[in-house]
């Protein structure tokens, strides 16, 4: 926070409410980054050997690439039983 890279931004929705934070344009800057995806995945550091990726829980590290992927997949859980949903309605609207 002192080199201004990060900033608090809210506090997540889970007991204890922690506070969140965000990168700044001025770590994007420094590290000469177009956006937050850009930095490595938590795999790709354990695959350069640069860190142990056996035991770390890679949903507390964000990239936007991290993010992304878990976006996709709410998206893809959403629809993934529609047809057993619109057929349970079809059957109640029968009765």
């Amino acid at each position: 926070m002192e080199l201004d890279w990060v900033k608090p931004h809210g506090r997540k929705d889970v007991p204890g409410r922690p506070i969140q934070y965000i990168t700044t344009d001025n770590f994007l800057s420094h590290f000469s980054l177009k956006k937050l995806s850009d930095l490595p995945t938590v795999d790709e550091l354990g695959s350069a050997g640069l860190i142990d990726s056996a035991n770390i829980d890679s949903s507390i590290f964000g990239t936007g690439k991290f993010y992304q992927e878990t976006q996709e997949e709410k998206k893809e859980n959403i629809y993934s039983n529609i047809d057993e949903m619109l057929s349970s309605t079809l059957k109640n609207e029968d009765k």
